[in-house]
């Protein structure tokens, strides 16, 4: 951590980096951008201004400066439009899942009546392909239109409209 009063002055908590003999060793110098050259009469080093504290004896940092690794984000899930869409006779959509888990697969019409569960089972994580043949539950073709797949696993939901074109 350092600390800066505007610029003027730069104080370092060199205990970590010292190389034993009191001296600081600095790998480059940064001007505005890590590994650009300094301004054009700037010197390649700083010189004047600069004091080396002892983090045990001196007072803290009126605006402390620390950086937080970022927080990983948990995989999503994924599902892609319909394949071919306009489709007839049969739909294709990929799927991917960010971990093993039940999931709902249902067809559903315009009217937003159910007309076919595709999957209802625990699946793995990772990619899988889900495809509809455009019939209802009992077997029967059903009439162009539009339908939509919704797809549902624990927390997630994502919905995909697809036209049967007969």
């Amino acid at each position: 951590r350092s600390c800066f009063d505007n610029n003027a002055s730069w104080a370092i908590n060199a205990s970590a980096f010292t190389d034993g003999e009191g001296n600081l060793p600095v790998a480059e110098c940064w001007w505005g951008a890590p590994g650009s050259p300094p301004p054009s009469g700037s010197p390649n080093s700083v010189t004047t201004n600069v004091d080396v504290i002892d983090p045990l004896s001196s007072p803290p940092c009126e605006h402390p400066v620390a950086v937080e690794p970022p927080t990983p984000s948990l995989p999503s899930l994924a599902l892609s439009n319909a394949s071919p869409n306009p489709f007839n006779p049969r739909v294709t959509f990929q799927l991917s899942l960010p971990e093993a888990g039940l999931v709902d697969a249902t067809v559903f019409d315009a009217r937003g009546r159910r007309v076919r569960t595709l999957l209802a089972e625990v699946l793995s994580a990772g990619p899988h392909v889900l495809q509809w043949n455009g019939k209802d539950t009992s077997g029967r073709f059903v009439a162009s239109g539009v339908y939509y797949l919704k797809l549902q696993t624990p927390g997630l939901q994502e919905v995909r409209t697809m036209t049967l074109v007969r």
